[in-house]
């Protein structure tokens, strides 16, 4: 490949830096080639699942539509990846307010299950659920 990749398990990500026409076209070949590789090993990708983010601070981002399996790649504006949200300018907000979701789901979860028992249960079960994650 002509692109930067990264692998860890079962997720990877093709990365390039867009300058001109010609690195959108490098891209989508390295695209087709992942394609052919995936074929060749009687291998799939699911394209529903994969996402394209443009990271730039350009007021017109230079845009191009990647197809894998003749499907068009859909576009994010942010994106998971190994636990850390990753938006379009590389803010950390998206990141943040994701962790602060999901402390806030499971410290309701153990109001709800937990609204009887003694409070030195509840404090153990809100520092082994709920603070990790806010940390």
């Amino acid at each position: 490949l002509d692109s930067e990749i990264r692998m860890f398990a079962d997720d990877s990500i093709v990365y390039r830096q867009i300058h001109t026409p010609a690195d959108h076209l490098t891209l989508a070949s390295d695209l087709n080639k992942l394609v052919y590789w995936a074929n060749t090993w009687q291998m799939d990708f699911n394209v529903p699942r994969c996402a394209i983010l443009s990271v730039t601070t350009k007021k017109k981002p230079s845009i191009y539509d990647y197809y894998m399996e003749n499907q068009q790649i859909p576009r994010t504006d942010n994106q998971d990846y190994l636990g850390v949200t990753i938006d379009t300018k590389l803010s950390w907000q998206p990141h943040i307010n994701n962790l602060q979701k999901k402390a806030r789901k499971t410290l309701v979860l153990v109001k709800r299950t937990l609204h009887a028992a003694p409070p030195p249960m509840r404090k153990t079960a809100y520092e082994a659920l709920v603070r990790p994650t806010l940390e």
